[in-house]
């Protein structure tokens, strides 16, 4: 039994493999024209050449889903208009035949399109009077009739989409589309070319109070007509239809009898007018290719594209390399400027390290010839200063003022020589004999000798915080830090003619004695405020620059240290801090 299977599925099979459907698609417009009848018949005869081998199907489509039938490959072949055959061309559709009739001598030729008017409008004699008129037409006979009118309004220089007011669609019935032009409904009636006389061949229709408007005369078409004449119907492949399925579908179709209406198939030779039509509409085939976006351009153009992107990348590559590079580079550079600055700050620190050491070193010099010279000097006043005393004695004149006197003098020969022991000792490098001192004590002692050597008495005004507070500095050494600050304070006010006042303010702060000195003077530029304490540096015109230098080496050989800060109106405060020593009874 299965033998016997196997062999007939061996007879069977070949004929089952050679057995094909060919699938036809027909546009709907094409069946309700004047040409259905021989598309009926077409239909029949490919069905009985085609048989028994082969199938037809037919499928009858408007335009828009039989374009879609075609970009999907539903169909192997299809009938439609000359103008929609030639936009599919670029699909791989060919013309097999198209409609001729005896009404026309040229398959060429075979279909127009012609404008109705009433007789009596007198307002439209040619197709440019038409702007802004009303028209009507029947899809159910094609695009095709509009669209040629399109092409004569386009060719007279009009925009065919804003020319007309309004573009009416009316149904297939032409005794009713007459009567809608006939009712004013509509100014003009647009038909295919020979369909008017069929219609008055086949009711007796009276067309008297109709004209046809620019009305052009062509041999080759016995039809009334306002256009250009194309070619009509056409039957297409797509290349899905092998060649011998071609060639016996166009020989059947040739050999078809014309029909009652006098339809048969013919040969159209030239396709030129219809490409010219589509073009000026801007519907052809290659209309998309000329409309404007990326990918027209990308598929035109696509090897410009992809040199200028390798390009591009090329470019964004040697960028990000050089802009690397740049970086690199330039953090290169701003290390070593950054170096280049650290050693310059170290070179200048050093030059005013040297400059210091020298103007020290000189002042050195200067101080141990002073402290020589002046010993004999006030060895000498004292010496006058007790043989004056002898003499107001001897004499018996008991002056107290002239005695209070010369008891000044000889107090200040005594500090006088104090200072130069002090002077000798620096220059021996001996310590300082360093003790307990009350501060407010101290620091009034400091101020009376200001005012002394002021020869006037200046306004400073001093403020404690405590009663009695002490530290442990050398005295003399205390009151020449004093002196010193208020001297710069009460000059540095000098200089601007107003007149000085000092404030003196004495805090004790965690474990130090602060003592503060502060005038109101100008306020101090950031230049010199940046360079206080860094050195030498002095704004008097005969100053040496040493007086904050001595000032800050004598409170930080007693452990101390020195700040310097603005006040409210900009000025200067400088601070010294010294180690407090806390008494019981403090």
């Amino acid at each position: 039994m299965k033998v016997l299977i196997f062999l007939l599925s061996l007879v069977f099979l070949p004929h089952c493999a050679v057995a094909d459907t060919l699938r036809l698609g027909i546009a709907n417009y094409a069946t309700q024209g004047l040409h259905g009848d021989l598309i009926d018949a077409s239909v029949k005869e490919l069905k009985k050449v085609l048989r028994p081998k082969n199938d037809l199907e037919f499928v009858i489509y408007t335009e828009e889903e039989l374009e879609e039938a075609i970009n999907n490959h539903q169909i192997d072949f299809f009938i439609s208009s000359s103008a929609f055959y030639r936009q599919m061309i670029r699909k791989g559709a060919r013309d097999l035949t198209s409609i001729e009739t005896r009404k026309d001598d040229d398959p060429n030729q075979s279909e127009g399109a012609i404008v109705l008017v009433k007789g009596g409008r007198k307002d439209l004699l040619v197709l440019s009077d038409l702007k802004k008129q009303i028209v009507g037409y029947s899809p159910s006979f094609g695009p095709s009739s509009l669209q040629i009118l399109n092409g004569e309004i386009k060719e007279k220089g009009h925009e065919p989409k804003t020319f007309f007011k309004k573009v009416l669609s009316l149904g297939p019935d032409i005794d009713k589309m007459l009567k809608t032009l006939d009712d004013g409904i509509i100014d003009a009636l647009v038909l295919p070319s020979c369909i008017l006389e069929n219609f008055i061949e086949n009711n007796e229709a009276d067309s008297s109070w109709l004209r046809v408007l620019a009305p052009r005369h062509f041999s080759a078409l016995k039809c009334a007509h306002s256009s250009m004449l194309y070619p009509g119907l056409t039957f297409a492949s797509l290349p899905s239809l092998n060649a011998s399925f071609s060639r016996q579908i166009t020989q059947a179709l040739l050999d078809l009898d014309a029909t009652v209406k006098g339809s048969f198939w013919s040969v159209a030779t030239n396709f030129n007018e219809v490409d010219r039509l589509l073009r000026s509409l801007d519907q052809d085939a290659w209309a998309a290719d000329r409309a404007w976006s990326f990918r027209n351009v990308l598929n035109r153009y696509w090897h410009i594209v992809l040199t200028i992107f390798i390009l591009v990348l090329c470019l964004i590559f040697y960028s990000s390399i050089v802009s690397l590079l740049v970086r690199r580079r330039t953090s290169q550079l701003d290390l070593a400027l950054k170096r280049e600055r650290q050693l310059k700050k170290k070179s200048l620190d050093a030059s005013r390290r040297i400059e210091q050491m020298q103007r020290i070193g000189a002042f050195n010099q200067l101080s141990s010839l002073f402290a020589h010279e002046l010993g004999q000097p006030l060895y000498a006043i004292r010496c006058f200063c007790f043989a004056l005393r002898k003499e107001i004695n001897k004499t018996g004149t008991r002056s107290q003022e002239v005695l209070e006197t010369v008891q000044d003098i000889e107090k200040q020969t005594v500090r006088a020589d104090e200072i130069i022991q002090k002077t000798r000792n620096y220059l021996k490098a001996k310590k300082c004999s360093a003790r307990v001192l009350l501060v407010q004590e101290a620091l009034s002692t400091a101020i009376e000798t200001f005012n002394v050597t002021l020869h006037r008495k200046a306004e400073i005004r001093v403020e404690c915080t405590k009663s009695s507070l002490y530290c442990f500095v050398d005295s003399l050494d205390f009151e020449l830090i004093v002196i010193n600050l208020l001297r710069n304070a009460y000059e540095a006010v000098q200089r601007t003619g107003k007149k000085p006042i000092i404030y003196v303010e004495v805090n004790s702060i965690d474990d130090y004695v602060s003592v503060s000195v502060e005038d109101n003077g100008q306020p101090v530029s950031e230049s010199l405020f940046a360079s206080l304490g860094k050195g030498p540096k002095t704004t008097k015109e005969d100053g040496l620059g040493l007086g904050l230098t001595i000032v800050t080496s004598l409170v930080e050989n007693f452990g101390g240290n020195i700040t310097f800060s603005r006040t409210l109106t900009g000025g200067l405060k400088v601070t010294v801090n010294l180690p407090a020593v806390k008494r019981n009874n403090s």
